[in-house]
This record gives C-alpha cells, sequence and structure tokens, in this order.
C-alpha cells in the first residue's frame, strides 16, 4: 500500500470503495465487505507475486492495516466474504478462510533477504492465519502451558499471546512467543531448551554482531572523545538482554538496553534477529 493511498482505504472502509477500486493496479483483486467494515486488495508485484492489504475499522479514525506478501503456490484468483470472514480462493482451489483480524494479525517471518528458508515460512505462516487469536475470531479456549525450564506461560488477552521468563545468570529475560498458538509453541519448545541452554553464547553473539555492524562504525566517524577502543568493552559489560521473541518459523529476535550507558537514543533498543537453525544473527532492526 502506498502511502498517497491512505485516504482512499481509510473511505472504503467507511463505506466508500469506489475511490479505490478505480485506483487500484491491473491484475489486482478486490473484496468490499460492509458487515466486517473491511476491504481486502491482492494486487501483483514482482516475477509473478502477490501482496495483499487487508484494512478492518479501527477504534480510532484511521483503519488498522495488514500487509503481507501470499505464498507463491497460493495465487489468489478471488475475495469472497460471508458475514465473519474473508475467504480467498486459489488457482489450484485451496481456500484459506479467516477474519479481518486474523489476517491482520498473520504471524511474522524472518526477512527474504536473510531467510533462505523464506518461502517454506511464508507457507507455513499463511497456513497459520486461520488459528490466530484475534479481537474478531471466535472465542475458543486458552490452555495453560508450562515448560521445565520456563515454567509456567502467561497469555496476554490484549495482545493475543503467550509468553514467560527465563532466568540466565544474569538479568532475566522476558520470552514472547508472538502470534504462535498453543500446538505451535508446544512444537517449538524442544529447540528453544537448547538455545536457552546456550544462551550466554547467543547473546555474547548477538552483540557482537551489534558491535561490528553498527555502532563500531558509529564511533569511528562520531564526535564523541570515547574511542572505539575504549567503548567495546563498556558495551559488552552493561548491554542487557532483556527480551527474547520467537518468530513463527522458530527464527528468534534477541533484544538488548543499554543499561542506561547512552549507546542507544533514549526509548529505543537495538534488536539481533537470528536464524534459528544454526543461531546465527543475520540482521539489526532499532525498536522504540
Amino acid at each position: 500500500m502506498r502511502d498517497s493511498d491512505h485516504d482512499l482505504w481509510c473511505k472504503a472502509v467507511r463505506g466508500d470503495a469506489a475511490p479505490l477500486l478505480e485506483n487500484l493496479p491491473e491484475g489486482a483483486v478486490a473484496g468490499v465487505a460492509r458487515p466486517l467494515n473491511s476491504v481486502f486488495v491482492v494486487e501483483p508485484g514482482p516475477d509473478g507475486r502477490q501482496t495483499g492489504t487487508v484494512a478492518l475499522a479501527g477504534p480510532a479514525d484511521g483503519p488498522v492495516f495488514g500487509v503481507q506478501d501470499i505464498p507463491s503456490s497460493f495465487r489468489v484468483q478471488r475475495i469472497d466474504h460471508d458475514d465473519r470472514h474473508w475467504i480467498l480462493h486459489a488457482a489450484d482451489g485451496r481456500t484459506l478462510k479467516a477474519t479481518p483480524g486474523q489476517f491482520a494479525n498473520q504471524p511474522p517471518i524472518l526477512d527474504e533477504e536473510h531467510n533462505p528458508c523464506y518461502q517454506a515460512h511464508l507457507e507455513q505462516s499463511w497456513e497459520a492465519i486461520a488459528r490466530m487469536y484475534a479481537t474478531d475470531a471466535p472465542d475458543r479456549p486458552v490452555p495453560e502451558i508450562s515448560d521445565e525450564v520456563l515454567g509456567g506461560f502467561e497469555f496476554d488477552e490484549d495482545l493475543y499471546e503467550y509468553s514467560a521468563t527465563f532466568e540466565p545468570p544474569s538479568d532475566q529475560v522476558y520470552v514472547r512467543f508472538g502470534a504462535a498458538e498453543p500446538d505451535r509453541i508446544k512444537a517449538l519448545l524442544p529447540s528453544v531448551r537448547t538455545l536457552l541452554d546456550d544462551f550466554e553464547r547467543i547473546r555474547q553473539s548477538g552483540l557482537r554482531y551489534l558491535w561490528d555492524r553498527w555502532l563500531r562504525y558509529l564511533w569511528d566517524r562520531g564526535p564523541d572523545d570515547q574511542t572505539s577502543e575504549q567503548a567495546e568493552p563498556e558495551l559488552f559489560r552493561e548491554a542487557i538482554a532483556f527480551r527474547l521473541e520467537f518468530y513463527y518459523s522458530g527464527d528468534f529476535i534477541l533484544n538488548y538496553s543499554d543499561g542506561g550507558a547512552g549507546y542507544f537514543a533514549d526509548g529505543y533498543w537495538m534488536a539481533v534477529h537470528f536464524r534459528g537453525a544454526d543461531a546465527t544473527p543475520v540482521m539489526l532492526s532499532m525498536e522504540g
């Protein structure tokens, strides 16, 4: 979705979809569901790919958006709806039926640039949409989950996600499982335990990646009197790994604060994204 189209989407969700539909690119597939206060558009992309955008009326003035790549194998040809769900029809006869909120809450995956398993993870994430917790999804039980390492899990009824805490030798780590449903979390737990057994090495690996890919560059080119040789050991001493987040695929993100040392802008922290298969750091993002 282009920023310039935002007003068109707002109008469409409020009931006037004609301007949006008139401006869609050739080959786009669209659905307008007045009972759902929602609009779904699938647009063609490069190399025959498709991108889906679902918009639904939000609590504020503007709509809530969910934007996702669509697996190449699920080529959307038609979009229908009932009184609660969007129904996407693929060229091979498959369908995907989920609420607007479930489509907006599709499990994220590691970026394609850094993910050799991107298409497989995208298929997995796409297939999981209909199982996501969402405000407009039918109520269903929230099973209790416990683990020999992480103990009991909590379920956040606002974020619709499970979380737990881990107590390494240093600081407590908050462990989040994002959009994963209970069965998926249970399937991930063996690899999660293996990761936690090796947590200190992984924490150091993420810090090294953060330093070499970003902070060293800033120190060597910035106005600060402190040299990178002085700053490096301070970072490794002061930085705190405070949150571990798992992608649906098993890849993961480790979030670091600077422990008040002033390495990051106020209110922000750095996240290092890892491939789960080999616990290799591959990507940085700044969070706030």
